[in-house]
């Protein structure tokens, strides 16, 4: 099941949307250490309208580093993630992997891994090129740990990440 959640806020002559992303371990870790820089997802109807300037707040609730507040900087919007990895950096959407070939790292991550394979041929694929705005937001779970690269890539697939569900608009 995936979640959207967004808040409108004007800013600059146009409405700056704020979205709560829930995302994987490792890739909250990721972001915090400034490691991963792009989000690559299928555009489905809950990405198609985030736009440069938007306010990703990623979280995950296993992870104890805390949510943490991302700018949109850049959109791509393309055919296939093929062709998305032609023009992104496959280091910078999947950090701590080793490069190699990109279709064999997308065929085993985004078909296999993921099961992005039809939402790819349905929907097209989007990725984000974003930078913090904010200080990480610690959880109050102490008890749990992330998970590492090797760790979420080479685990059963979960329907865990996604957009929470729309919670309202403000108009400033």
């Amino acid at each position: 099941r995936v979640l959207f959640r967004s808040k409108m806020v004007r800013r600059r002559g146009r409405s700056v949307r704020t979205r709560r992303v829930t995302v994987m371990d490792p890739w909250l870790g990721k972001y915090h250490s400034r490691e991963k820089h792009w989000e690559v997802r299928a555009n489905s109807s809950m990405y198609k309208g985030i736009q440069v300037g938007d306010i990703l707040v990623f979280n995950n609730k296993t992870c104890p580093l805390g949510e943490i507040s991302l700018r949109v900087h850049q959109r791509l919007d393309r055919k296939t993630f093929l062709e998305l990895f032609k023009e992104v950096p496959l280091s910078e959407v999947l950090p701590g992997l080793e490069d190699g070939d990109i279709e064999d790292v997308v065929n085993k991550v985004f078909y296999q891994r993921f099961k992005l394979g039809p939402k790819e041929r349905q929907y097209q694929v989007v990725a984000f090129r974003m930078s913090p705005i904010s200080e990480p937001i610690p959880t109050s779970s102490s008890n749990s740990t992330c998970s590492t690269t090797t760790e979420i890539l080479t685990t059963p697939s979960s329907d865990e990440g996604g957009l929470e569900p729309e919670i309202g608009r403000a108009h400033v």
